[in-house]
């Protein structure tokens, strides 16, 4: 079964279910935004661990399944390195970044984002 949670393509759009959302700080959406980052991998460590046990041997298609569940879990400490400094603009230690994230190529992207290079 697929479930797609979008509003249609056209014709009116659908009554809200729920009341509409209050203003929101920056560092609020930020937690959510972790809080949701560690939604979907804990939602894609259960679908790694139900098709592990369906076949002890992934097909390569599953096998990036696993990497992006370990993405999302990286995003997700990455995030609650953010949420937790104590004012914005606050300096981040790299190591901390590194031990948040267990993926090689993933730490290579927090660490040195495309056009954040420094100097002349």
């Amino acid at each position: 079964m697929i479930f797609a949670d979008h509003d249609p393509p056209e014709g009116p759009p659908l009554p809200p279910a729920t009341p509409p959302p209050a203003p929101q700080t920056v560092e609020g959406l930020l937690l959510a935004c972790m809080a949701e980052a560690r939604h979907v991998a804990r939602a894609l460590a259960e679908l790694d661990r139900g098709l592990g046990a369906v076949d002890g041997k992934l097909p390569r298609s599953l096998q990036r399944l696993d990497l992006l569940r370990q993405e999302a879990e990286g995003l997700a400490g990455a995030l609650a390195l953010v949420v937790a400094a104590p004012v914005p603009g606050t300096m981040l230690d790299p190591d901390a970044i590194m031990r948040a994230t267990a993926l090689h190529d993933q730490r290579n992207r927090l660490l040195h984002p495309p056009g954040a290079e420094t100097g002349g």
